[in-house]
């Protein structure tokens, strides 16, 4: 579920690569590397438990996955898949993912091993 949601590093707001994946697809060329990140995490989940969007084993489960460094659920109402992919960085035209040129990515692709720590500055 891609939500236009880029996260944004708020106080220690750490997130991981959790999920590598490489495809060559005719439809969509620029998306033939993507480094999934650790979205949602635990301050994800404590505001959505807070706010009513989440339950407490939904809450749980992300902070598991954290303390982990694995994969949490992308199907929850606070969304998912967001990842670091080519494409190009000319526009934010992502839905929720940061976007770099294909040569970039195919360098960040060789350094970003599962586990990577993944900071987001605005």
């Amino acid at each position: 579920i891609h939500d236009s949601f880029h996260p944004v590093l708020q106080y220690k707001y750490l997130f991981y690569i959790i999920k590598r994946t490489a495809t060559l697809s005719i439809l969509k060329p620029y998306n033939h590397m993507h480094l999934g990140i650790s979205y949602p995490n635990a301050n994800d989940a404590k505001r959505g438990l807070e706010n009513g969007l989440i339950n407490e084993a939904t809450f749980e489960s992300i902070v598991k996955s954290e303390e982990l460094k694995t994969l949490p659920s992308w199907q929850t109402p606070l969304g998912g898949e967001i990842g670091i992919h080519g494409g190009g960085n000319e526009s934010d035209w992502t839905l929720g993912c940061i976007a770099l040129s294909n040569d970039d990515i195919r360098t960040l692709w060789q350094y970003a091993k599962l586990k990577t720590p993944v900071d987001i500055y605005e």
